[in-house]
């Protein structure tokens, strides 16, 4: 019989039923490989990082109680954790190293995996050229959240490291992530009836809710989704994540601010009448609360902006900032893991087929304008327990890691903009997700040049010094 720790949590169970159809929920940390690398090394790192992480070996499994199903994870140590190579062929230099990678890889990518018969994830190295190659660590949501799988490829890196030199490096906290200030756990308030009524309200309201998002050029039920990104320098890097001098913003209010203003400076210039901007902003709850278990720390945030509040930067800035407090103080990022809580358990009278339709019925209404992940400092060196601008590890032996490119895929297909912020030696990486059914490529490009332009320029009207 199961224990109960073998149950997953509700967050990874509703994650695991939303895929379906063009859902897909893929987590991917691909690192940019310079210099010689060993091949054999690189599965055998695999492996040994693989069952250092036990959710990414195993499987799920439907069990039945009293009449409910629940989703369990067994262990399957017959099953290696899939490593596989390939050649990215001719590359044109029209694409980058990234959409280059994931177009090599979209039959994998898109097919629908089992996952009560195969683990929540593989390996992918794929050779672009003579001592250039690309590792892809491809992990299932249901099975981590972007920090874990973040840890995931640090100590993947980590292993080679101790294989092809000899000598074992020192493993680093891999929960750090600065999405959330890591605190002392809080006690959770305990919910009212007519706090949960009125919960229960705004979400069914939410549904209904027609958010502006930009206007586009894709072609409706285009199933593809497009993959841009650009790296600003370490000076702008650096002054966009300083605090403002003075003032409570902090990068997190105007990556928001910034966004919400992009949609109308791109939708005004499409002759599109301004309307309510709603941004969904992914928290890591580990380290904030006590109790949170699970592989699957994550929750979220809703920011909701009238075109009012857009027509001065600084002051959207400062509104955002004081909204974001208050759903802190009022713990929301909290009151969403249990609604989610309460949504798995009312459907477990049904089993594992059913539900998954219904919850990606439900999942496919739950619109926003754009979602926005920030990550931190992904692979952060640790001075005196600290946590710096620095990443690590950049290097092994002869071999360089350039560059990391992180990626959601197909996470809700309703998603139609995700935007995945990330520091990595000291630079801003951002990337951004389209749906083909809103956006082209050249869309997608396009938007996020307009999403840096108003973010770098938002930091000068916020921080005056600059």
């Amino acid at each position: 019989m199961e224990k109960p720790n073998d149950l997953i949590d509700s967050m990874s169970e509703m994650i695991a039923l939303s895929c379906y159809r063009n859902t897909k929920n893929l987590l991917i940390t691909a690192a940019e490989l310079k210099g010689p690398v060993d091949t054999e090394a690189i599965k055998l790192a695999v492996h040994r990082a693989a069952e250092a992480f036990p959710q990414l070996t195993g499987c799920l499994r439907e069990i039945k109680r009293e009449g409910r199903h629940y989703l369990a994870r067994e262990q399957r140590p017959d099953l290696d954790f899939p490593v596989r190579m390939s050649e990215l062929g001719t590359h044109s230099g029209s694409r980058s190293i990234l959409e280059a990678v994931l177009n090599h890889l979209e039959a994998s990518l898109d097919r629908n995996r089992d996952l009560f018969t195969e683990l929540p994830g593989e390996f992918h190295l794929v050779k672009v050229a003579e001592h250039h190659h690309v590792a892809v660590p491809v992990i299932n949501h249901v099975a981590a959240d972007a920090v874990v799988a973040s840890a995931f490829g640090q100590r993947t890196v980590l292993e080679y490291s101790e294989i092809v030199t000899g000598i074992r490096p020192d493993l680093l906290d891999p929960a750090f992530s600065i999405s959330t200030a890591k605190k002392r756990p809080v006690a959770v308030k305990k919910r009212k009836y007519a706090d949960i009524l009125v919960r229960s309200l705004l979400t069914l309201s939410a549904l209904a809710q027609k958010p502006s998002i930009p206007a586009g050029h894709g072609r409706k039920g285009d199933q593809r989704q497009f993959h841009v990104k650009r790296v600003l320098p370490e000076g702008p890097t650096e002054r966009l994540t300083r605090p403002a001098a003075g003032k409570r913003i902090r990068f997190i209010d105007l990556l928001v601010a910034s966004c919400s203003a992009a949609v109308d400076a791109w939708n005004g210039a499409r002759n599109v009448r301004p309307g309510t901007v709603t941004t969904a902003v992914t928290v890591n709850v580990k380290g904030r609360y006590s109790g949170v278990r699970g592989p699957n720390n994550a929750s979220v945030l809703f920011f909701r902006t009238r075109p009012e509040d857009r027509q001065d930067i600084p002051r959207l800035a400062e509104l955002i900032a004081t909204a974001r407090t208050r759903q802190f103080r009022n713990q929301m990022d909290f009151k969403l893991r249990q609604n989610t809580a309460r949504t798995a358990d009312s459907l477990r009278i049904l089993p594992f087929g059913p539900r998954r339709r219904i919850v990606h019925f439900l999942m496919q209404r739950h619109r926003f304008s754009i979602a926005v992940t920030q990550l931190g400092v992904v692979w952060p060196l640790i001075i005196n327990g600290v946590p710096t601008a620095e990443s690590f590890p950049t290097s092994v032996g002869d071999m360089e890691i350039t560059e990391i490119h992180g990626v959601g895929y197909k996470l809700l297909s309703g998603t139609q903009l995700l935007l995945i912020v990330y520091i990595y030696r000291r630079r801003l990486n951002l990337v951004l997700a389209s749906s083909a059914s809103l956006f082209t490529r050249e869309d997608t490009e396009a938007f996020l040049d307009a999403i840096v332009d108003v973010l770098l320029n938002s930091a000068r009207l916020v921080d005056p010094q600059e």
